[in-house]
C-alpha cells in the first residue's frame, strides 16, 4: 500500500520513543500540511522536509523519563477515578 510513511532514525542521535512523541505532539503541524482532497494526505516530500529537533542523548532519556512519569501519573488518576466512581454508584444503589 502507498498511503504508509515509515519513520525511522537514520542515526543514535534520537531515540526512537522521542521521535515518537515529537510526531505525535506534531499532529496538527502535519494536518495543517495534508494535501487538500476526499482524504487529506502527506506525502514524502512534505514529511521528509519537517525538521526534528535534537537535544543531546542525556537530555532524551531525562525527557522520556519525565514523560513516562506523567503517563503513570495520568493512569494513576484515571484508575483512582474509576475506582470513586464506583464506590459511589454502589452507594447510590445502596440508598436508592
Amino acid at each position: 500500500h502507498d498511503g504508509f510513511v515509515l519513520f525511522q532514525p537514520k542515526s543514535n542521535k534520537i531515540m526512537p520513543e522521542i521521535l515518537y512523541y515529537i510526531l505525535w505532539f506534531s499532529e496538527e503541524y502535519f494536518v495543517s500540511k495534508r494535501q487538500v482532497g476526499t482524504q487529506g494526505n502527506l506525502n514524502t516530500t512534505i514529511v521528509g522536509n519537517t525538521k526534528i529537533p535534537l537535544v543531546p542523548l542525556s537530555n532524551q532519556e531525562n525527557l522520556l523519563n519525565l514523560i513516562n512519569k506523567l503517563e503513570k501519573s495520568i493512569s494513576d488518576s484515571q484508575e483512582s477515578f474509576n475506582k470513586s466512581k464506583e464506590l459511589e454508584n454502589s452507594i447510590l444503589n445502596k440508598v436508592f
